[in-house]
């Protein structure tokens, strides 16, 4: 016959005893419950239900759309400025360019020369020149007392270029206008060269 536990005390009584030896329990033996079949239907009949509705549900969900991509700006050139146009010289032209351009060249090495044989005197006059023409702080007799002697390329370093020229006998002049301290603060300095120096210095107010 077969064993079983008693429902009451859980020891082994047979399952057609009507009473437990143990503890006395009428009807130990524990019953199978009833309905096991039915469960397990009710379970089947429950998974074929969630089977059958998830499908459905996603297909209902909308499937979200891919990012789109924001189009593709272009950027403007910035419109480029015309060349300039390079107007030709005619022969003519373009060798008197030539010329001027080698007769500045030649000019400045002179000056560049000269500069670099001046004697410690002439350098500091030069120096006193500067501080009248930018300070205006020399009288109109410092000018000659400075320039007489000079050679042109000191005057031409110095002064730059005169603001007119006159030929009297074949002797060129210079005028030059300067600051100075005294009567109306600006002078007409007069110069004439002998042997490329600085011949005679005068200054008119």
């Amino acid at each position: 016959m077969a064993m079983t536990a008693c429902k009451e005390c859980g020891k082994a009584v047979s399952t057609g005893a009507k009473t437990c030896p143990h503890c006395g329990t009428s009807a130990p033996a524990k019953k199978k419950g009833k309905g096991g079949i039915g469960k397990w239907l009710l379970i089947v009949f429950a998974i074929g239900l969630v089977v059958m509705i998830l499908p459905k549900r996603d297909k209902a969900t909308p499937v979200a759309s891919a990012p789109q991509k924001a189009p593709a700006v272009r950027a403007t050139e910035a419109p480029k400025a015309p060349a300039p146009i390079e107007e030709k010289l005619t022969e003519g032209q373009q060798k008197a360019l030539d010329e001027v351009r080698a007769s500045t060249a030649r000019l400045a090495k002179l000056s560049a020369d000269a500069r670099e044989q001046w004697d410690a005197q002439t350098k500091e006059d030069a120096k006193l020149l500067r501080g009248c023409l930018e300070h205006q702080v020399c009288d109109s007799g410092t000018y000659p007392r400075l320039l007489r002697e000079k050679p042109r390329a000191f005057v031409n370093d110095i002064l730059g270029d005169p603001a007119s020229v006159q030929n009297i006998g074949g002797r060129e002049i210079e005028y030059f206008n300067v600051p100075t301290t005294d009567g109306r603060k600006r002078a007409r300095l007069q110069l004439s060269y002998k042997n490329f120096a600085v011949d005679t210095a005068n200054v008119y107010q």
